[in-house]
């Protein structure tokens, strides 16, 4: 139905976008340089996301090469590491919930990553149509979850507006 180029083409886009995604948290430690801030938001939190995100990439890297020497089943061992994949990268998409409770405490969601939140929006949708193109579903129900979780994130911008004025917004 669809052809290989388009395939091609979403794939190579998915994955620029993916890459761009990473730079979306400049865009909010641009916001905190200039409005002299961090507001509602704990600088603690960039620190352990760092963190969090080295020590899962060398964890998740040493648990695929361990696997892949160890089980001699190859198709075994692409299931396991499929499904050590959604969990990362489910994650990932849920993360900005840490950051719920208090959303809801002060009824503003000023202490949400917009930036990060539209750009895992973008990105989930491009490679859960991707995933969905080619029939896989380790690429599919991650990124289908993340499509969901953004959406609701994003939710929390309209139902909970911005209260405080004189500070840049990203949007």
């Amino acid at each position: 139905m669809f052809s290989e180029a388009f395939k091609g083409f979403l794939a190579t886009s998915a994955s620029i976008c993916t890459v761009l995604q990473f730079l979306a948290g400049t865009l909010v430690c641009r916001k905190y340089i200039i409005n002299g801030t961090t507001g509602d938001t704990s600088g603690f939190a960039f620190v352990t996301c760092l963190i969090s995100q080295f020590l899962s990439a060398v964890l998740f890297i040493a648990i695929v090469y361990s696997w892949s020497i160890v089980e001699e089943d190859k198709s075994l061992a692409t299931e396991h590491v499929g499904i050590l994949s959604c969990g990362f990268t489910i994650l990932f998409f849920a993360s900005p919930l840490t950051m719920l409770a208090h959303v809801i405490k002060h009824k503003s969601a000023d202490s949400l990553p917009f930036p990060v939140i539209i750009s895992s929006l973008v990105v989930s949708c491009q490679w859960f149509a991707y995933g969905s193109l080619i029939g896989d579903p380790y690429i599919q129900l991650p990124n289908f979850l993340g499509c969901v979780l953004s959406t609701f994130q994003l939710s929390l911008f309209v139902i909970f507006p911005s209260k405080k004025n004189g500070e840049v917004r990203l949007v």
